[in-house]
Order: C-alpha cells, then sequence, then structure tokens
C-alpha cells in the first residue's frame, strides 16, 4: 500500500501475507510513514548475545510483530495466510487476509533486560538442535483469523493517512494486540483504548481503539 509516490514524504505500508513456513510475522505489518520509518517488525529473527553450543538465541515470537496473539503463543505449524480481498484505488486501498491453525507452541518468556532495548530468554532455556529452542506444544479448537485493512489516503502527501484494522478471531482463548513503534515516547489516554506516539523521525503516530475490551 503506497501513497505519495515520487515524492520524499512517501508512506509505504507492507503486511506479510503468504510466506512459507516458519516465518513469525504472518498478518504483521511494517509501516514507514511520511518518508520515515514508523511501525517496524523488530524481533522476529534478531538473536541476543547468548550462546549454546556455539549457536545465538533467536526470538520467535509472534507478539515481538504488528498483530494479534492467542493466548501467549505462537500458531503451529506456521501456516501461511490466504489472500481474500486486495483493492487499490487513489484514494484508499484494502487488503483482507485469512489464516487458520489448530496447534499453539508457547515459547520460553523474554524479559527487558538493560541497555538498549535488548531481549533475552528467560530461564530456563530449552534448544532442540542449531539455533531455536523447543517450545511447549498443545492442540486446541481451531483457530481462524481474518484482517482487513484499510488505509485512507490523501492526494497531498503532507496531510494525515489513516488505517482502519478489523480483525475478526473464532476462539475462546485469550488474545492480544500488538503495535511496535520508532518513537522518542509514548502517552497512554486515560481510558488506555488511546496511544500517542511521539515519532523518532519527527512523524508520529495516534492509535485507536474502537472496542473498549
Amino acid at each position: 500500500m503506497r501513497s505519495g509516490v515520487g515524492t520524499d514524504r512517501e508512506t509505504f505500508m507492507a503486511m506479510q501475507l503468504g510466506k512459507p513456513e516458519w516465518y513469525n510475522a504472518e498478518g504483521g505489518f511494517h509501516l514507514h510513514a511520511k518518508g520515515k520509518p514508523l511501525c517496524l517488525v523488530f524481533g522476529i529473527r534478531s538473536w541476543d548475545v547468548g550462546q549454546h553450543n556455539g549457536f545465538p538465541n533467536a526470538t520467535m515470537q509472534r507478539w515481538m510483530a504488528n498483530r494479534p496473539t492467542f493466548d501467549e503463543s505462537n500458531e503451529w505449524p506456521s501456516n501461511t495466510g490466504h489472500m481474500r480481498e486486495w483493492v487499490s484505488l487513489a484514494d484508499a486501498d484494502l487488503i483482507a487476509g485469512e489464516w487458520t491453525t489448530n496447534q499453539l507452541a508457547r515459547f520460553p518468556k523474554l524479559l527487558p533486560v538493560e541497555g538498549a532495548g535488548r531481549l533475552v530468554l528467560s530461564s530456563p532455556r530449552k534448544f532442540k538442535e542449531g539455533n531455536n529452542y523447543k517450545p511447549e506444544i498443545r492442540d486446541v479448537d481451531p483457530i481462524t483469523w481474518q484482517r482487513r485493512m484499510l488505509f485512507v489516503k490523501d492526494q497531498n502527501p503532507e496531510k494525515p493517512n489513516y488505517f482502519l484494522f478489523r480483525d475478526n478471531i473464532d476462539t475462546e482463548l485469550p488474545s492480544d494486540w500488538n503495535i511496535w513503534c520508532l518513537v522518542e515516547s509514548m502517552e497512554l489516554g486515560s481510558n488506555t483504548i488511546e496511544a500517542h506516539f511521539k515519532g523518532k523521525y519527527d512523524v508520529d503516530l495516534d492509535v485507536y481503539a474502537l472496542i473498549p475490551d
């Protein structure tokens, strides 16, 4: 999804949809706004400083992408998504995808440490051969997640852009909604359904939850 193409104020939104297995950001998005990085997938394939038999520790956790997670777990196996809708017009773009899984994998928790926002695995560390660590895998009733994203844009790239997300999740398991921003600071509204992110590169983001809970 793009707006302001050919200018230094282009807005570019990409959503992961259909990447073959084991990529951990299915349904997540990556946003450069008005020529600046804003919402990124920071931790999906990063590495910490720890070593185990010569292998670094991979961080493979869904909540580190800009997408929902289910019961603090990853879908397993990492099924690819299916395109449901795709429309691109001068004033708006629409994309929709769908994912279904019947297994979840819970990995050891990641904890923040002092320093430049690094994350490391908490104890105990469970590894399998290679650079990944062994999760706890369990069967669940099939979970279907549909994500629709509408991009409303202005012909003037200096004016605001709007993204509307609708996530329909067919499960009784608890879920959460994650967004990561490259910012100097964040302020939450009094009712926690709104947040203002002051961007690191002078492009800000306001987030509103239209469903209170």
